[in-house]
C-alpha cells in the first residue's frame, strides 16, 4: 500500500512539473488599468515671439490585446517578444489663454497607440512565476484640436503618426496550464508633436508620455 502510495505521489509530481514548469509556446491575452498621462504644451506666436506654456496631468481608463511568443532560453531565463494595440485613449486638456488673440483657448490632445512590439527578457523565478522586463516601441497618432472661441477665429486640428519608446517591467504567475495572470508597468516617451497654423504664424508643440499600470489575463496555447 506504501509502494502505491509514493507510486501515485511521483505520477502526481510529474505532471504538476510538466503543467507549470514550461513556460514557453504563443500566447493571447489582454491587460486592464489606469494610463497616467503628462504633457506639455507651448504656444508661440512667430510675430512677435510671445510664448504661452502650460502642461496637463491625465488618468485614463486603459485595456489592451496582444499576441506574444517566449521560451527558456537557458536555465532559468527566459526570451519573448509581443505585440499590442491600446484600445483607449490617452486625453488631455489644456485650458489657456491666446498667444494672438485676447480670447481664451481649450486646447484638446490625444495619443492613441495602433500597434506595439516589444522584446521581453525575463527571469523564471519558480515554476509558476516569470519576472520581466520590456523594451520596445509604440506606432502612435497624436491629435490636436482647437475649437472655435469665437465666430471670426477659426478651429484648428491636426495629427500626426509618430514612434514612442517604451520600457517596462511584469511579473506573471500560471494558474494551470493555460491560464495566467499578472501586472505590468510601462512607460512610454513620444517625440515632440510640433504645428504651424497658418497663415497666422503660430506654432504648437507638445510633449507627451504615458505611464500604464495595468492587470492582464493570458491563455497560452500548449
Amino acid at each position: 500500500m506504501t509502494k502505491h502510495k509514493l507510486l501515485l505521489a511521483t505520477v502526481f509530481l510529474g505532471i504538476s512539473t510538466s503543467i507549470f514548469a514550461d513556460t514557453s509556446g504563443a500566447y493571447v491575452g489582454t491587460s486592464l488599468g489606469i494610463t497616467h498621462g503628462k504633457t506639455e504644451l507651448s504656444v508661440l506666436n512667430n510675430n512677435n515671439n510671445y510664448e504661452i506654456s502650460k502642461d496637463d496631468r491625465t488618468n485614463d481608463f486603459m485595456a489592451t490585446v496582444f499576441l506574444g511568443y517566449g521560451a527558456r532560453v537557458k536555465d532559468k531565463f527566459y526570451l519573448g517578444g509581443e505585440i499590442g494595440t491600446l484600445l483607449t485613449k490617452s486625453k488631455f486638456l489644456i485650458d489657456r489663454p491666446g498667444a494672438l488673440y485676447s480670447e481664451q483657448f481649450v486646447d484638446h490632445l490625444s495619443i492613441q497607440n495602433y500597434l506595439s512590439t516589444d522584446l521581453i527578457p525575463g527571469y523564471q523565478v519558480n515554476d509558476k512565476t516569470l519576472i520581466y522586463g520590456r523594451i520596445g516601441a509604440s506606432y502612435s497618432r497624436l491629435e490636436l484640436f482647437q475649437p472655435s472661441p469665437a465666430a471670426n477665429i477659426p478651429v484648428i486640428s491636426d495629427e500626426q503618426n509618430k514612434i514612442g519608446r517604451r520600457l517596462g517591467i511584469g511579473i506573471d504567475y500560471s494558474l494551470n496550464q493555460n491560464f495566467s495572470l499578472g501586472a505590468d508597468y510601462i512607460y512610454t516617451y513620444y517625440p515632440a508633436f510640433s504645428y504651424t497654423a497658418m497663415p497666422y504664424n503660430v506654432n504648437f508643440n507638445f510633449q507627451p508620455n504615458t505611464n500604464q499600470f495595468g492587470v492582464h489575463l493570458k491563455y497560452k496555447f500548449n
